[in-house]
């Protein structure tokens, strides 16, 4: 095993950044928050993280120019858009904000979106417990699923947790559906508006990974819709539903779904499905 110091790693992520465009400031802060990473144990997020951000940047997904901006704000919440800037000027910036709204107001609520990979979610926590906050946060690359009732009567416990669909769905088709959707695609069909600002040419658009599109049989009647990705587009969840289930009805075939996929237009796409049933089965760090 090779031993490398610490700061070593940390001049040498500077130099990287600062050659791709970041300034200074910046590389310093990205560099310092991976090789953080490493030293706490958590090497997943650390230093392997250079050759990654920086074809990142290479591809355009990352804008080293970008800075973060407040979109709405009350006294004791706020959502900030990322801009696509490195993934930890935003959340700094976000925690930042957090941090002096909890100050002034005994509690504060921040939320970021078009924000790239952050590094390590206990550094920003850990920042914030250095300045006496108790901070929790929370990032939405996770495991969102879909819940179905397929029979005729829902049960009355079951109305506010789970879709109802009375007529019979083809799960065969459903499921053949959802093996178009593995993968990287341009999700463009499946957001709904707001989701993005689609005049920006910077950042990676509507284009997502699921690495998991499944649906199953619970029992007789539930029908569980599951994704795991990279990111969900504001609706898209529901939207791919929606249109899986006019599949299921016999009313899309699936030539016709995956040309949906490709289109990139939200028109050709089904109706949002209700929010009933939508949940979050985890969230992967």
């Amino acid at each position: 095993m090779k031993t490398v110091h610490a700061q070593y790693l940390k001049d040498l992520g500077v130099q990287i950044f600062i050659k791709q465009g970041l300034e200074e400031e910046r590389a310093e802060f990205l560099a310092h928050t991976l090789v953080e990473a490493n030293l706490t144990g958590h090497d997943s997020h650390g230093v392997t993280y250079y050759s990654a951000y920086s074809n990142r940047i290479k591809e355009g997904h990352i804008d080293v120019k970008a800075d973060p901006k407040t979109v709405k704000e009350t006294p004791a919440s706020a959502l900030v858009d990322g801009e696509w800037a490195p993934g930890q000027v935003t959340a700094i910036y976000a925690m930042e904000l957090a941090v002096k709204k909890a100050r002034e107001n005994a509690v504060g609520a921040v939320g970021a979106y078009n924000c790239n990979h952050i590094g390590r979610v206990g550094y920003y926590t850990n920042w914030a417990a250095e300045r006496g906050i108790i901070a929790m946060m929370f990032v939405n690359v996770g495991n969102p699923s879909a819940t179905v009732f397929n029979g005729t009567i829902q049960p009355p416990t079951k109305r506010l947790y789970s879709l109802h669909i009375k007529n019979n769905l083809n799960l065969k088709a459903m499921q053949k559906c959802l093996n178009q959707l593995e993968g990287t695609h341009d999700f463009s069909s499946f957001e709904n508006s707001g989701s993005r600002d689609k005049n920006k040419s910077y950042g990676r658009g509507a284009i997502r990974t699921l690495s998991k599109a499944s649906l199953t049989q619970a029992n007789t009647h539930f029908l569980v819709f599951e994704f795991t990705g990279d990111g969900f587009l504001r609706h898209m969840v529901r939207n791919l539903v929606g249109t899986i289930l006019e599949s299921g009805r016999g009313r899309l075939s699936v030539d016709t779904f995956k040309a949906v996929l490709d289109a990139k237009d939200r028109s050709l796409a089904g109706a949002t499905a209700p929010p009933q049933g939508l949940s979050l089965i985890k969230v992967f760090y």
